[in-house]
């Protein structure tokens, strides 16, 4: 079970890889975006150069996607249970997409990063929520911002996240300073 007493930490350091690699998956879409326009070109030298910094940003793209695929396949009760089941259910088609290319053609391609970044997993779910308590991201609580038993689970993990943050900094200024 997701997040039980004596997995919770190990559970709640998946979501927050997951929640890192969603947002780097976003952003190197972007960033693909902007390589992918016409008037991008005037930021390199020349074209190879602008195709060589393309597969560099797809190759860690597919590295990203790998971390979360194995996430996926390892502890998918931990992302069921903190992800909104809208986030849940794009992520799971996105990543079944990819499995069923990877069964028709082989190994990853830069054609399947390509896609991915364009799925709506990596499309959607970008923005935050922010209370007193913690910035929870969207694709933890949902789209209408209700509190079902997953997206309830997914804020609790988001402030346990917080609560552990704050204990480190303060250990480390303890440690820093003594």
């Amino acid at each position: 079970a997701a997040f039980h007493d004596l997995t919770a930490p190990l559970d709640r350091l998946i979501l927050a890889v997951i929640l890192h690699c969603h947002r780097s998956l976003a952003k190197s879409a972007a960033v693909l975006s902007e390589l992918e326009s016409p008037s991008c070109s005037i930021h390199f030298h020349n074209e190879e150069a602008k195709k060589r910094n393309e597969k560099r940003l797809l190759r860690v793209s597919l590295e990203l996607i790998e971390i979360v695929g194995t996430a996926y396949k390892g502890r998918n009760e931990v992302l069921r249970a903190a992800l909104s089941s809208e986030a849940f259910e794009a992520l799971q088609e996105s990543l079944d997409r990819k499995a069923k290319r990877e069964e028709s053609g082989g190994k990853s391609s830069l054609r399947d990063a390509r896609i991915f970044l364009k799925s709506e997993w990596v499309a959607s779910y970008q923005d935050t929520h922010t209370t007193s308590e913690a910035a929870t991201p969207n694709r933890v609580i949902g789209k209408q911002l209700q509190q079902t038993t997953s997206s309830h689970r997914g804020s609790l993990a988001i402030k346990e996240l917080k609560a552990e943050s704050v204990q480190m900094v303060n250990e480390f200024t303890v440690a820093l300073d003594g």
